[in-house]
């Protein structure tokens, strides 16, 4: 997949979707999925990608805040690759969660998100999570990582967690 231009992410934009960076960090074949007490929900470091912000941008600035500052120096940008798309629309009354703007800035009706996965490595499994915005983490297998997955209670983020963690697997990226 190759990466999604401005023009592309803000068209996802006026069709009612908010872009969004996934981080499929990955260290010698194994995934990183972290774990927010808060939801109670094991998932992939997220964010959304800002009004007229390249994803490569997102993905460092979502993943220092996430993160913390120590851990994005063991990430190798040069490395990242798009490897998914995919969209979750919401559930019925639930469309003005949040504003959301065009790169014009006109508003937009919100009806749900669009998730870019990028795939990037890692250089070291040292993360402090007292340092980051989970409670835990754990570096994973595609079995593990497919384990935990399934628990999942949101059906929409079950399905595309699912699905990236198959796709990395049969590219050859997790094991």
């Amino acid at each position: 997949m190759e990466k999604p231009s401005i023009e592309k992410l803000d068209q996802f934009r006026k069709e009612g979707f908010r872009p969004g960076v996934v981080a499929c960090l990955v260290h010698s074949k194994r995934i990183l999925l972290v774990y927010k007490e808060d939801y109670k929900l094991w998932q992939l470091p997220q964010g959304r990608i800002g009004n007229k912000e390249e994803p490569k941008e997102a993905l460092e600035r979502m993943i220092t805040e996430e993160l913390g500052a120590d851990f994005v120096k063991n990430v190798d940008f040069e490395s990242v690759k798009y490897v998914d798309e995919d969209q979750m629309e919401f559930k019925p009354g639930r469309h003005a969660v949040e504003k959301l703007t065009d790169d014009s800035g006109n508003e937009v009706n919100m009806l749900g998100k669009v998730y870019i996965f990028a795939a990037l490595e890692v250089s070291s499994e040292d993360l402090d999570i007292g340092k980051t915005q989970y409670n835990e983490h754990f570096w994973m297998s595609y079995i593990e990582a497919g384990f935990l997955a399934e628990k999942i209670y949101q059906k929409g983020k079950r399905r595309i967690t699912m699905k990236v963690l198959e796709t990395l697997f049969n590219l050859g990226i997790i094991e």
